[in-house]
C-alpha cells in the first residue's frame, strides 16, 4: 500500500504579479496570491495544506516557499 510512502510537495514560491493590484487594494499592500484570503478566513496555501493532510500525514508534508516569504507564511 502507498499511502505510507506518499509525500505532498505544495509549490508556493510565486510573486503573485499578476493579482498584484487586486491583492494591495484588498490588503493595503502587495502580497502573494498563496497569502491571501479569497474565501472565509484561511489563506490559499492553508487551504491547500488542508486538502494535503487527507492525503497523507502532516510529516509527510513539504511546502516549498519563495524568498523572503517566511513572515508571511507564518501568518
Amino acid at each position: 500500500h502507498a499511502s505510507g510512502r506518499r509525500w505532498a510537495i505544495l509549490l508556493a514560491g510565486g510573486e503573485g504579479e499578476r493579482l498584484r493590484g487586486l491583492t494591495a487594494e484588498r490588503y493595503g499592500a502587495h502580497r502573494p496570491k498563496q497569502y491571501c484570503s479569497f474565501w472565509g478566513d484561511r489563506s490559499m496555501i492553508h487551504w491547500t495544506m488542508h486538502r494535503a493532510s487527507g492525503l497523507v500525514d502532516a510529516g509527510r508534508t513539504k511546502v516549498v516557499i519563495g524568498n523572503g516569504h517566511e513572515a508571511l507564511f507564518a501568518e
